[in-house]
């Protein structure tokens, strides 16, 4: 039943407003993507511009994740106070006229600082997108979420293609992220006003903060760790796959971006048959199988050596992690109790790896490679399968 038909003297919105608002969400999830899908590519020429080691650029990374875990509380009370509509519009134009600062950076430190900040407001619009697209998902009444999702791979995978031309054409990083920023901006600004009012009570479950339970279940702890390496995993591919495919394999400025585009396509691929996956093979299973998929494939197409073996290995492990995420939220939420604050428990953890991952693979190329470091990417992705294949058996135990 959607959210609003349990409140009285509310107004519901017709079909095509839902329709209008579906779209609009879309959109700001796609210029979410893009931005960040076209800064990716571009990070080998800042570490090669500044003069920055392996440990450095890690440090540097940690800051745009710092930002986004540092921005969820004051998020959270802006949606409170002013509603999920407004704040997607507000956070939604300054993440994208924020963009270009990193690409300006002079230094180390103001790289940092930069990222910092625009972090903080690629979290804010993260958050608030996520709830305004609750708040959809409530008036239709069935789960639209997925999809908002896999419009978000599609703009990445664009931006990912944006910034590979821009690099071949030795476009400068900040005028191109100012460009495409100020372009998205202004999509962002027309996409909000389709934009739906959150209910007036909306269930506890829908405003929580990304909290942790003081007492989570042992189930949403194993699902919360598989988070964890799935979306360190994740992570390091944006930041990292680039630098790999620049230092180690040598490609020029215009195919920096292949790896983390072909990741991009598949994950997009796979969350758009997410569904059917899951419903054909179940949970356990659809986890087991695509874990087998990434974890054997990065590996496979690492140990090639070459441009085309390489991009099939980041294929491979955007099809193994593109549902992973999604089926650790649907389990977390089968319980008696509310989904919500089980679904935020499992997302904290989550951002945790999504916060360490890029750092770690940093810190670890320091000390060897960035080859050798990214070779931690098949066992972070067996690790999110297995802790998830027990998480989702688990749930199932509990609650079948």
């Amino acid at each position: 039943m959607p959210i609003s038909t349990a409140l009285p003297n509310v107004r519901l919105p017709s079909s095509g407003e839902r329709q209008r608002a579906r779209v609009g969400v879309a959109a700001a999830f796609v210029a979410n993507g893009l931005l960040i899908g076209s800064w990716a590519p571009r990070i080998p020429e800042i570490k090669a511009h500044l003069g920055l080691s392996a440990g450095a650029l890690g440090i540097a990374l940690l800051a745009p994740a710092l930002g986004t875990v540092l921005s969820a509380r004051i998020v959270g009370a802006r949606n409170a106070r002013h509603g999920s509509a407004a704040a997607t519009r507000l956070f939604g134009v300054a993440y994208c006229l924020l963009a270009w600062l990193p690409g300006a950076a002079a230094n180390l430190a103001t790289l940092w600082l930069t990222l910092l900040l625009w972090g903080a407001a690629m979290g804010a619009m993260d958050v608030s997108m996520n709830s305004q697209g609750v708040t959809v998902e409530g008036e239709y009444g069935r789960p639209v979420l997925s999809s908002f999702h896999a419009t978000w791979s599609i703009g990445s995978f664009v931006g990912a293609l944006l910034g590979g031309i821009g690099a071949a054409l030795r476009v400068p990083v900040a005028g191109q992220q100012a460009a495409l920023g100020a372009a998205l901006a202004v999509a962002v600004l027309v996409a909000s006003r389709s934009f739906l009012s959150d209910p007036a009570h909306p269930p506890p479950a829908r405003t929580g903060a990304m909290r942790l339970p003081r007492m989570p279940e042992p189930r949403l702890v194993l699902l919360g760790l598989s988070a964890i390496f799935a979306l360190m995993a994740e992570g390091a591919v944006a930041d990292w796959s680039g630098v790999l495919l620049r230092d180690h394999l040598h490609v020029g400025g215009g195919q920096v971006g292949l790896g983390y585009a072909a990741f991009c396509v598949t994950m997009t691929a796979g969350r758009l048959g997410g569904d059917r996956v899951v419903h054909a093979l179940g949970r356990a299973r659809c986890l087991a199988t695509l874990t087998l998929v990434g974890t054997v494939g990065l590996s496979a197409g690492m140990a090639t050596n070459v441009l085309a073996g390489t991009v099939a290995g980041f294929a491979l492990l955007g099809f193994g992690l593109s549902i992973m995420v999604p089926v650790l939220f649907s389990t977390a939420a089968d319980s008696d109790r509310p989904a919500g604050p089980a679904i935020a428990a499992v997302a904290a953890l989550g951002c945790a790896g999504m916060l360490v991952g890029p750092s770690l693979i940093g810190l670890v190329a320091q000390l060897t490679s960035v080859a050798s470091a990214l070779y931690l990417l098949p066992p972070f992705t067996l690790a999110a399968g297995l802790l998830g294949i027990a998480g989702v058996r688990l749930s199932a135990r509990n609650h079948g």
